[in-house]
């Protein structure tokens, strides 16, 4: 199996908390990605990437409780040919617990975000062209830079709100999926669970 497939059940799995037992009617598909019909309900689920590369390299290194050290070195043998980018560096000058950036130095952390304000954009357009359901998600595994509150509700709500005043049809909701946590925005209102 590939790994679009893994990703797109792992995410539909991770939907229990929100879909409770309606989850088990939902059939693979296209356009959108999962439909079920018992429940009119649809799920297309997609991938947010800044710089794909670059963030396949800090996959390597991240959720793996790896100290500074083990860090650099996990960095080094995974990133042989030198193409990483970005830097790794100490919390604080004595942490032994560490930082990763996909760029050197400061970086306007709105390009991130925009990441998946294009992704939603891309989707919505396409929605328009799939079967719809009479409520529709999407489902965005995001591994670029952390959502904090704040983002969530100063802009990428707003942000999200301007793109689909493009749109005839809309998502009801979106699901945002990093490191950690889930960020749901159904009907404009802002929610959380940890994975």
């Amino acid at each position: 199996m590939d790994n679009k497939y893994n990703e797109e059940y792992l995410a539909l799995a991770r939907l229990k908390f929100y879909f409770g037992t309606k989850l088990h009617n939902f059939e693979k598909r296209e356009e959108p990605d999962f439909g079920n019909i018992r429940d009119n309900i649809g799920l297309e689920i997609t991938q947010s990437y800044f710089d794909g590369e670059q963030i396949k390299i800090l996959q390597e290194i991240h959720g793996k409780n790896y100290t500074y050290n083990e860090a650099v070195l996990a960095l080094k043998k995974y990133d042989k040919k030198g193409k990483f980018k970005g830097e790794i560096g100490r919390t604080t000058p004595k942490s032994n617990s560490f930082y990763s950036s996909l760029t050197k130095g400061m970086v306007d952390t709105n390009i991130y975000f925009d990441a998946i304000i294009n992704v939603i954009d891309k989707k919505l357009k396409k929605l328009q062209k799939f079967q719809i359901f009479k409520r529709n998600f999407l489902y965005i595994i995001d591994h670029g830079h952390i959502l904090e509150n704040y983002d969530v509700l100063e802009y990428l709500l707003p942000n999200i709100i301007r793109v689909e005043s493009n749109y005839k049809i809309c998502f009801d909701g979106y699901f945002i999926e990093q490191y950690n946590r889930i960020i749901y925005i159904i009907n404009h209102h802002i929610n959380y669970i940890n994975k």
